[in-house]
């Protein structure tokens, strides 16, 4: 800092180093001249950035500290009221912006009003505020629909020209009207079936014999027996071990053997190039296990479907995999085992199945029936009282079929209708009987007439004489 002497001949320096109370320096444009803590006069710089700086300086209650540059923080401004003509463009806001008063109690709802402003809609708390920013007290939660109301849902297909009458004891049934109609009938009297509109009757749970419903798979809880094939002893099975999803002990526990274990099952009878769902629960008892489902062909030479890699956890999960038989084909394998290419980790220890089936189709139903040596499930014995009326969908179809694990028909067939009238009977340990027809006997004399045999095929095989006076 340069001064003009006292004889204004000479200029000073204050920051020069000839003053011991100063430290030198060269002045620049801005700056200021504070103490340090010496004490000495120093150059304190000027803000060069573009932004607006404020000196600021906080002592400690005793002692003074340098003054630094530094922007205003909000707490720097205490508390203080603004004029309305401070607030830049204030009225502008406003307008744009305009809010009602006045209106704004507890259990008030904003709303546009007709003038276009944010207003606090009129009404009490259990009010219905209503799109034109008037209210009214809310509906009584009991209410009707006229029919026209309901456009889509579960709804409107199930009653559509339907009545309201389902009572205990009924059954709903779709008439003959495309589909679009249903109604109620007693489920003691059948005989809608023959004399009225309805034309078919769908009952019972997935247990019915043939298509989507059937399960082709044999003993489908029961891995112990010889049905489920274990190849060569690759693991073994223990039955009744583990509590199953139904919640009753029928779940088994199949315990690996070699490194490789596999356990299948080869089923026939199928329809040639069917597709078919093989689905079985799993689960371990503790920790995890990978293994491998799988559809292989009949001759065991390539896979259907898979091996594809499961995981099982010790939660029970359904699994399942869909596999094509290719024309001429009418016998396939399900399989679950270990398979190394997939890295599969069931070379040891033991996991639990329960469950097993093989569906017609792309699992359509979602459905499981119980099975043992035949494909239909058991029924506790009981008691039906009244006549019954067996009726067949069509002229192709059998109205009536007994399957049992004592029949020595390859099917498990005891006794059966065919649609044409015939009755089959398994017949103890042949191969089964025919019954045809009632026919007249014309040689030897005497006899009144002859039933015709045939074999379960539809062969004949041989007549039963009937005499009149034995």
């Amino acid at each position: 800092m340069n001064v003009t002497v006292a004889a204004g001949t000479a200029t000073h320096n204050l920051l020069s180093a000839i003053h011991p109370d100063t430290v030198a320096a060269a002045p620049v444009l801005g700056d200021l001249v504070a103490a340090n803590g010496t004490p000495a006069w120093a150059r304190l710089a000027g803000n060069t950035t573009a932004t607006r700086k404020f000196l600021r300086q906080t002592g400690t209650g005793t002692v003074s500290a340098l003054p630094a540059w530094d922007t205003l923080l909000a707490g720097d401004i205490p508390a203080h009221a603004h004029a309305e003509s401070d607030v830049t463009s204030l009225a502008t806001d406003l307008t744009n912006r305009p809010v009602k008063g006045g209106a704004w109690a507890v259990s008030k709802a904003a709303v546009i009003n007709a003038s276009g402003q944010l207003d606090g809609a009129a009404g009490t708390a259990t009010d219905c505020v209503l799109v034109n920013g008037s209210s009214a007290a809310k509906a009584n939660a009991a209410h009707t629909h006229a029919a026209t109301d309901i456009v889509s849902g579960t709804l409107d297909n199930a009653r559509t020209s339907g009545t309201a009458s389902a009572t205990a004891s009924t059954l709903v049934l779709r008439d003959g009207s495309s589909g679009a109609s249903f109604g109620y009938v007693a489920a003691n009297n059948q005989w809608a079936y023959l004399d009225s509109h309805f034309q078919s009757l769908e009952s019972g749970a997935y247990q019915t014999v043939g298509g989507p419903f059937e399960n082709m798979a044999k003993y489908s809880e029961d891995f112990t027996v010889a049905t489920w094939d274990k190849n060569g002893g690759s693991c073994s099975a223990s039955a009744n071990t583990t509590a199953a999803p139904d919640g009753n002990t029928t779940a088994d526990t199949i315990t690996a053997v070699t490194a490789t274990p596999i356990i299948q099952q080869q089923v026939a009878g199928l329809a040639s190039g069917g597709q078919y769902t093989f689905y079985v629960w799993a689960k371990v008892a503790s920790g995890t296990k990978q293994v491998s489902i799988a559809i292989v062909d009949n001759g065991y030479a390539s896979y259907l479907a898979g091996p594809t890699s499961i995981t099982l956890t010790t939660a029970w999960q359904r699994f399942k995999i869909t596999g094509t038989l290719a024309g001429g084909q009418t016998g396939l394998w399900i399989v679950v085992r270990q398979f190394a290419g997939n890295g599969d980790n069931w070379n040891g220890g033991a996991i639990c199945l329960w469950g097993a089936g093989l569906q017609q189709g792309n699992d359509p139903k979602n459905g499981y029936a119980r099975t043992w040596a035949s494909q239909t499930a058991f029924i506790a014995a009981g008691i039906a009282c009244g006549a019954a009326v067996i009726s067949a969908k069509d002229n192709a179809e059998s109205p009536l079929r007994i399957y049992g694990p004592g029949s020595n028909l390859a099917d498990h067939r005891l006794l059966e209708v065919t649609a044409g009238g015939e009755l089959i009977l398994a017949g103890g340990t042949g191969n089964g009987y025919r019954f045809a027809e009632l026919m007249g006997a014309s040689n030897p004399s005497g006899w009144s007439g002859v039933i015709k045999v045939k074999n379960p095929a539809g062969a004949t095989a041989g007549y039963i004489l009937l005499y009149s006076n034995p």
